[in-house]
């Protein structure tokens, strides 16, 4: 990782700093870090080979500075090469919202760039000059025609009206010609209407998707998403959706919206979130639809409860969802330095206890569906502790970039490190910032006898009270090639420059883009691409062609296109991004930077499919046994641990925590050759139950040792 390695011992934890949060709940107190002492950053090592393929070009002015894109979706979507009316296309529409003048207002637009990159043409998507936002976008694979969605208070009612309209470049062979904008979900609307959970719901930041219909081809069914913004008894919105679905004819000439029979749907366990004194809980999603079957459904998380979740249906939006969710707090042991004092601790040096890392601030995501069957979507880990009136401390620097993700056929969650990543980094267990070779032992210390460790921070911005508003999280694919990349920015130099670290002034307000990618369909990641317009590091990572912008809200296209095979048979693809270019650091509509407006901006990368050295595999001598992964894993109360040995010979099998200390020996005898299994009961040698956490598990023989990491649920 490109995070630096720090000293953060017992006497560096600085006094607390309130954060501001969307809800009650959420809030807490942050603990950074005086470092007095820096070691030299490490960064990854096996990032591939990329270059521009477009350079940087902005196309439009905004004044409106803060996520120009989707929340939640995909506002950069790429053509099919051809339409069904026999015109070229190949393109990609851009859609987003912009106000073109410091005084103007907010409008919504749709930018048109051909297969060579080139700017075509900007197009209004509203008809009217008032308020709009936050677009949705998607494009019929058949057509080449954009659907778009955003919201607008279109009849001065004081709410937010969703509408739809399209763009009917399949009829010309060029865009701009777009159709009438229709209200669709609307409190006015009685169909709609009597599906709102609650009648004075407000239902805003739509996304539009197309999949197909249980009338068959050639019709196809959209889907258009919004969720609840109002705000009931906790005081902060729950964000339970509602869904307008309509079969259209992909063959008809013209589609006439208004004529569509829209039907409605909500989802029951999703609409509880938002009852008379509830257990407040509210929930960052995104929607999902399956390209060859009816299944579609949502995906996501809760920071209340740190939950993750996905509600899936299987009759194409109608009827009843089912609920998949899982507690993901990985419950984290405390740990010393040489001396013996608690590196997680009180000022009085009473450590720390309820320890343990999950998803903090990383609202901002979307989804992509491998193979029909595998759901990804990216996002963070944090290290956190609950104080005693429900709120919880974030131990800022130690944010980490992940890819989570669920198997529509097991029914099972999953994630993976990004960065840093540990010895094991898709075992479902969270990398530890100061064991990433992950034995259980602490990695290093410095002269001074304290605990090193990385640091993260996987945000656009240095400020941790702006972390909920400037996240921003995308993951784009090619399924028939295997392909993902995930992309998000890091600012953890710039953090640290403005924390006043000796050695990073030239870090001041300059983040990095972040892409990791996956050629193996997310079996496994590369270390990340990293970008930035600091030319006074020597790191390789200076991209000369970034001085003089500020690259913020970084939007991947939908797809990452096959482009060639080199000589060495290596494969390219080409994965284009838009971006806004702020003229000054920090969003002025999020209450930072100054109001100078910035650019829309577009840009195109040229990376090569093939990494070496890539984490995630056991990477074990010729002669070696083989220690599996246990499972289950997570687990609670017991779990089965599978091992294969080359040769007869003795055998060690233990478990230790995360202090190295042996918990409980299961195995200490000669054991034939071939594939064993043992279990542990979560005992320890005195036949005590164990707290929860993470654990460690060693297979010794004469000539090798093998270690592996699981987590203890309690």
């Amino acid at each position: 990782m490109k995070a630096g390695r720090f000293i953060f011992a017992l006497s560096l934890i600085m006094a607390f700093t309130t954060l501001l949060a969307h809800q009650a709940t959420f809030s807490g107190d942050a603990v950074n870090a005086d470092y007095t002492k820096i070691k030299t950053p490490t960064r990854g090592r096996f990032a591939p080979e990329w270059q521009f393929v477009t350079l940087p070009v902005g196309f439009q002015t905004s004044y409106y500075d803060y996520m120009p894109g989707s929340y939640n979706g995909e506002p950069l979507c790429l053509q099919p090469v051809t339409s069904s009316g026999g015109y070229d296309a190949g393109g990609f529409y851009f859609v987003y919202h912009a106000t073109e003048t410091s005084s103007a207002e907010r409008r919504v637009y749709s930018t048109y760039f051909d297969e060579n990159d080139e700017f075509y043409s900007t197009n209004y998507l509203g008809q009217s000059d008032i308020r709009e936002g936050y677009p949705g976008l998607a494009i019929d694979s058949d057509l080449a025609d954009p659907f778009f969605v955003w919201h607008c208070d279109i009849d001065n009612d004081g709410m937010q009206e969703i509408l739809i309209s399209y763009d009917s470049f399949h009829l010309l062979g060029f865009p701009g010609v777009l159709v009438v904008p229709e209200v669709i979900i609307d409190d006015d609307i009685e169909a709609c209407a009597e599906v709102f959970p609650r009648q004075d719901n407000e239902y805003n930041w739509p996304y539009v998707h197309i999949g197909p219909s249980p009338l068959e081809a050639p019709y196809k069914r959209l889907y258009v998403v919004a969720n609840n913004y109002t705000e009931h008894e906790s005081g902060y919105a729950a964000h339970n959706p509602i869904i307008a679905y309509a079969d259209y004819n992909s063959n008809d000439q013209s589609i006439n919206l208004a004529n569509l029979n829209w039907r409605y749907n909500t989802v029951a366990q999703m609409d509880a979130w938002d009852v008379p004194d509830p257990e407040f809980y509210q929930g960052n999603h995104t929607f999902f639809v399956t390209e060859d079957s009816g299944t579609v459904g949502f995906v996501g998380y809760s920071n209340s409860t740190q939950e993750i979740y996905v509600y899936k249906n299987d009759n194409y939006g109608e009827g009843e969802f089912t609920e998949f969710i899982q507690n993901y707090r990985f419950p984290q042991d405390n740990i010393q330095n040489q001396n013996g004092e608690w590196v997680f601790a009180e000022t009085s040096g009473e450590p720390y206890d309820n320890l343990y890392f999950s998803f903090t601030k990383c609202t901002n995501f979307n989804s992509v569906l491998v193979n029909d069957s595998k759901l990804f979507f990216p996002g963070n880990m944090a290290l956190r502790r609950d104080n005693d009136d429900g709120s919880f401390q974030w131990f800022l620097n130690l944010t980490y970039a992940k890819v989570y993700g669920f198997d529509l056929q097991e029914g099972e969650f999953f994630f993976s490190d990004l960065s840093p990543k540990g010895a094991h980094p898709s075992d479902n267990t969270p990398m530890i910032p100061w064991d990433l070779d992950e034995n259980g032992i602490v990695d290093e210390y410095d002269d001074e006898g304290n605990v090193t460790m990385e640091l993260g921070w996987p945000f656009y911005y240095w400020d941790s009270e702006d972390a909920w508003d400037e996240n921003n999280w995308k993951i784009s694919q090619n399924d028939d090639e295997g392909w993902l990349a995930v992309v998000w920015q890091d600012a953890l130099y710039s953090k640290l420059a403005h924390d006043g670290v000796s050695g990073y002034d030239s870090w001041m307000d300059k983040p990095e883009i972040c892409i990791a990618i996956s050629m193996d369909s997310g079996e496994t990641w590369a270390d990340p691409i990293r970008m930035h317009a600091n030319n006074q590091t020597d790191d390789g990572n200076y991209v000369p062609e970034l001085v003089g912008l500020n690259p913020c809200y970084i939007y991947p296209a939908d797809k990452i296109e096959y482009l060639y095979t080199d000589n060495q048979g290596n494969k390219h693809g080409l994965l284009r991004l838009g971006f806004f270019d702020d003229h000054s650091h920090g969003s002025y509509v999020a209450g930072n930077g100054t109001n100078d407006g910035g650019e829309l901006s577009f840009m195109s990368l040229d990376i090569t499919f093939n990494y070496e050295g890539v984490d995630g595999t056991d990477e074990s001598p010729a002669f070696a046994n083989d220690l599996g992964q246990n499972y289950p894993n997570p687990f609670n109360p017991e779990t089965t641990i599978s091992y294969s040995l080359a040769k007869d010979g003795h055998v060690n099998l233990s478990i230790y925590n995360v202090r190295g200390q042996k918990v409980k020996t299961l195995l200490n005898s000669r054991q034939i050759s071939g594939a064993n299994t043992v279990t542990w009961n979560g005992k320890n040698e005195q036949g005590e139950t164990v707290s929860g956490g993470v654990y460690f598990y060693k297979l010794q023989t004469e000539n090798q040792a093998l270690t592996r990491k699981m987590l203890l649920l309690k």
